[in-house]
């Protein structure tokens, strides 16, 4: 009987904590107010980590903080050469500037803080 009072009261402490991640994959609309024409995304959904596709390479990364708070560690690619790879370089600056990330209105929205930031949409599932 003790061992369900216990659990019971640890499920009633974390009912207000803040999630430690945004489920889905996200595909990237604006950067810094502007639509970005390349495919890029993000996905939050494992905790402690960041991983998605720039518009050329694969990326991943880490990441501290309880959302919304965003601090990201050194973001970590694969090295493929292809014709977005200017964009992939801003896409890879600016995501490494983001501060903070939350959803709201079906939009994933990533801030640094000073302005600018990311707007993601849920991605399309990959054709089978």
């Amino acid at each position: 009987m003790r061992y369900l009072v216990l659990v019971a009261g640890l499920a009633v402490a974390g009912c207000g904590a803040q999630p430690e991640t945004i489920p889905g994959l996200w595909q990237i609309e604006t950067l810094d107010g502007e639509a970005f024409a390349a495919r890029a995304t993000v996905d939050l959904s494992e905790p402690g980590r960041i991983s998605g596709k720039a518009p050329c390479n694969s990326y991943f990364g880490s990441r501290e903080g309880t959302l919304p708070a965003l601090d990201l560690g050194p973001i970590a690619s694969t090295q493929m050469a292809c014709p977005d790879l200017s964009d992939e370089g801003r896409f890879f600056e600016r995501l490494e500037a983001m501060t903070s990330a939350v959803e709201e209105g079906g939009k994933l929205v990533l801030s640094d803080g000073a302005g600018g930031g990311m707007v993601f949409v849920p991605a399309a599932a990959p054709a089978e």
